[in-house]
């Protein structure tokens, strides 16, 4: 893909959202354009936060914007089942906060949607993706401390 991956944000009811909204802005490889949040006074906040001249308040309509090649699905648990469908349908990839889903056949109805349009689906586990956890990673498929029994992590919240 050539240029920047142009991005779409559908709601801000999880505080993630505000998360990959800043490092959406911090990367030159990316570009938020367009944000939708069924709460008038979130969506207003989250516009004027991140500069985002074009806000919907139906996620249908951001949807069909050509111009828009993925979106980050960050709204409340129950409510990611219709619009990760509405997504796949509207040919965009995407990543979906997790839980994904509140049931298995939700899940399955999702995955199956993004399959037959052909779309990239990801459940948002991108602290997968940080550099200390890759190197944690390394060190242990090396055997280079042993057994791990026990690990605790606090995210304050830099990362989604």
């Amino acid at each position: 893909m050539a240029g920047k991956m142009r991005f779409g944000i559908i709601s801000f009811a999880h505080i993630h959202a505000w998360s990959y909204a800043r490092v959406l802005k911090e990367l030159e490889e990316a570009e938020l354009v367009a944000i939708y949040d069924d709460d008038p006074e979130r969506l207003k906040e989250a516009a004027q936060k991140f500069n985002v001249k074009d806000t919907y308040s139906d996620y249908h309509a951001l949807l069909k914007r050509d111009d828009i090649d993925a979106v980050i699905i960050t709204s409340e648990n129950a409510k990611h089942v219709d619009q990760a469908i509405a997504a796949a349908e509207a040919g965009k990839h995407m990543i979906v906060e997790k839980p994904i889903a509140t049931t298995l056949e939700d899940a399955d109805k999702m995955v199956n949607a993004a399959k037959k349009a052909g779309v990239k689906f990801q459940t948002a586990f991108v602290m997968r993706y940080h550099d200390a956890t890759a190197t944690i990673k390394q060190v242990l498929e090396r055997g280079e401390i042993g057994e791990i029994l026990v690990i605790t992590t606090t995210n304050h919240g830099k990362y989604p």
